[in-house]
C-alpha cells in the first residue's frame, strides 16, 4: 500500500479518512449545483417550446396576416421565461449562502 510493505493500523486509518474526505469534496459542488440544472433544464425546455409556438405562428401566416402585437406577446414571454429563471436561481444561490442576502 503506497510504497510501504506493512503500514500501521494508524496509517491505515489516515489514508482512509483522507481518501473519504476526498471523496465528499469532489461530490458536494454536484449535489450544490444539481437545483440550479434542473432549473436551467426547465427554463431551456420552456424557450424550445416557445420557439416551436413562434416557428408555427409565423409558418402558419402570409407576412401580411402577421401581427406586431402578437409577435410582441412571444417577446414578453421569452423574458418572463428568462426573469423566472434569474430569480429562481438567485433564490437558489441564497438558499445556499452562496449570494449575500
Amino acid at each position: 500500500m503506497l510504497g510501504t510493505s506493512n503500514p500501521a493500523w494508524p496509517v491505515n486509518l489516515a489514508f482512509i479518512c483522507s481518501a473519504l474526505v476526498t471523496t465528499v469534496t469532489t461530490l458536494e459542488p454536484f449535489f450544490n449545483w444539481r437545483t440550479r440544472w434542473v432549473l436551467a433544464d426547465a427554463a431551456l425546455a420552456d424557450w424550445h417550446q416557445l420557439e416551436d409556438e413562434l416557428y408555427f405562428h409565423v409558418a402558419s401566416r402570409k407576412e401580411s396576416e402577421l401581427d406586431r402585437d402578437a409577435l410582441l406577446e412571444f417577446q414578453d414571454r421569452n423574458s418572463a421565461i428568462w426573469g423566472q429563471l434569474s430569480s429562481e436561481w438567485v433564490a437558489a444561490r441564497r438558499e445556499s449562502g452562496s449570494v449575500a442576502k
